[in-house]
């Protein structure tokens, strides 16, 4: 029963991510732009993942600024883009290792990253991460290489930006930078 319960998981989820993806395709992705503190948004997202940190006994090391932090975003799709980061960086991450979260302020913008402590993209893999179906050769997980192609376009239609900076052996940083409000 456990595992036709974890298929049937996966494949809503495939399904969930491919209408997503139908959404960005026809460009008709719908925002409900709203003034939200950034904190609540992260707290969800780690929320909805909290049994897949506890089974990998991860540790969370987030780091928020002193004042409330607020962003002009459509809350779903952000969630949205920040869960699918924290779930590759669950997945590459030691057991028992940690996961860092940091948000910060500039002048006008705000700036989340996610660091895990995995193996690394390496470099050939790197300028195509964004793209449709793009999944590093030597990753045994499975998924549909959708997830970051979604959040580059949730991201962009609320006029906010993704990159990553990562090493081999040393892990992977997703960064997403949004308009402070």
């Amino acid at each position: 029963i456990r595992s036709i319960r974890q298929d049937t998981d996966r494949l809503n989820s495939y399904v969930r991510e491919l209408l997503d993806f139908s959404q960005v395709e026809s460009g008709n992705i719908r925002l409900n732009l709203v003034i939200t503190p950034v904190d609540e948004l992260v707290d969800y997202a780690l929320k909805a993942l909290k049994a897949q940190i506890q089974e990998k006994q991860l540790n969370i090391d987030l780091q928020y600024p002193a004042e409330q932090v607020l962003i002009k975003a459509d809350p779903e799709k952000t969630v949205w883009v920040l869960t699918n980061i924290l779930v590759n960086a669950i997945r590459y991450s030691p057991s028992d290792g940690t996961i860092f979260i940091k948000v910060s302020k500039g002048k006008d913008e705000v700036v989340i990253s996610v660091k895990d402590q995995g193996m690394g993209i390496p470099k050939e893999y790197q300028k195509h991460i964004f793209e449709k179906f793009v999944k590093v050769d030597s990753d045994t997980q499975r998924g549909t290489g959708l997830g970051l192609a979604i959040s580059r376009e949730f991201l962009q239609a609320q006029n906010g930006r993704i990159w990553l900076e990562s090493e081999l052996g040393a892990g992977t940083t997703f960064t997403i930078a949004m308009s402070a409000s």
